[in-house]
């Protein structure tokens, strides 16, 4: 069972990987965070984090992230060079 953490749970793909996430076997989602939350707190019982939030916030979710070796899943775009 792969723990997954949805960051941006509150926008609309974030709702659909919930949902996906609640129907599909070997994935148990342990938490839903968005913007103003702290990833840092949340990543105790996960195995990965997929971040849907917005491009200026991605750098400090991969590096909470990274610091706690915990691989990250970006699906926001808009981010450049």
């Amino acid at each position: 069972m792969t723990k997954t953490l949805i960051n941006g749970s509150k926008g609309r793909m974030g709702q659909a990987l919930l949902r996906c996430g609640a129907a599909m076997e070997g994935i148990d989602v342990v938490g839903g965070l968005d913007l103003g939350d702290s990833v840092a707190d949340a990543l105790g019982g996960a195995d990965v984090v997929i971040d849907f939030t917005l491009k200026d916030a991605t750098l400090d979710v991969v590096s909470t992230c990274a610091a706690a070796g915990v691989p990250v899943v970006i699906g926001t775009t808009g981010h450049d060079d």
